[in-house]
């Protein structure tokens, strides 16, 4: 059993120290090869890159949840955040390093994560030549964990694919375990987690 942390799964981005030394046409935004772990309420860095590196400071940047036509959760335009085209949910979740875009780094922060963010999410930078392959990576189950008197509740996030998974309890006939708010005190979990058998399970 091994819980990994996000700064050991990807190596640091080397930057370009002249942005404009390569062609954007010769770019491809890249992602990690492996799950992100982000933990319920706190903050997440979904890692990602030009390579090789260009200033994409000037390029639109589009992460949206899925494919194409799902809802963007953050639009980079024009030199600035379309904040208007951002779905309601993420409104103040989602921000970006503005300083490391002409490094080529177009990686998105997630803060406050909650259960609802389970899904898919997609980095596209339409003005790229060459066209990026959209991956989907198979769901890995996270649960919640008992350690101690503290309970640790765990998400998976994978980028270009971020895949948020359900939590289940290990009663007779497992249900989903509904949304747990940041406001909940470890009182509240406690109390709502009484009952349940719970293990930490991280590939």
């Amino acid at each position: 059993m091994v819980l990994f942390l996000i700064s050991h799964l990807f190596p640091p981005f080397k930057s370009c120290k002249i942005p404009t030394c390569f062609s954007p046409g010769l770019s491809q935004v890249v992602g990690p090869s492996q799950p992100v772990l982000a933990t319920v309420c706190g903050d997440v860095l979904l890692p990602c890159r030009l390579e090789p590196a260009v200033d994409a400071s000037d390029m639109s940047i589009e992460w949206s949840r899925g494919g194409r036509d799902s809802p963007y959760v953050y639009v980079w335009s024009e030199k600035e955040e379309q904040e208007s085209l951002k779905h309601p949910d993420y409104k103040g979740r989602t921000s970006m390093l503005f300083s490391k875009l002409k490094f080529g780094d177009v990686s998105l922060n997630l803060s406050k994560v909650k259960l609802s963010d389970e899904g898919k999410y997609r980095c596209f930078i339409p003005t790229l030549e060459v066209l990026q392959s959209v991956y989907w990576l198979i769901h890995i189950p996270a649960v919640v964990s008992q350690v101690g008197c503290f309970f640790l509740i765990h998400v998976i996030i994978s980028v270009e694919v971020v895949s948020i998974v359900l939590i289940r309890s290990n009663k007779t006939e497992p249900e989903p375990l509904k949304l747990l708010l940041c406001r909940k005190t470890i009182t509240d979990l406690l109390s709502s987690l009484f009952s349940f058998h719970l293990i930490l399970v991280c590939c």
